[in-house]
């Protein structure tokens, strides 16, 4: 079993089934799960235990627990507007 697990959220995706399909993850033993929504813009963390906590444009993703001293902002993940 993976100690993370991501999911990008696609155009024909569905988040209940993703966020169902992360948590099964976590019920299996993994230690943090991601769910990148791309329309959104925003990343959802699931950890065991924890209700899921969003992250939006501004704010940071740690993981101290799997990756110590590691940051990522969100926005760094969407293209900047060319307009």
């Amino acid at each position: 079993m993976p100690n993370l697990v991501i999911e990008i959220k696609s155009i024909t995706d569905r988040l209940k089934a993703l966020e169902d399909k992360l948590e099964r993850y976590l019920a299996l033993g993994a230690e943090a799960a991601i769910l990148v929504d791309p329309d959104r813009q925003t990343l959802t963390i699931l950890l065991p235990g924890h209700s899921p906590r969003t992250l939006l444009n501004g704010e940071v993703l740690t993981l101290p627990q799997l990756l110590p001293g590691w940051e990522l902002e969100v926005s760094s993940l969407w293209p900047e507007d060319l307009g």
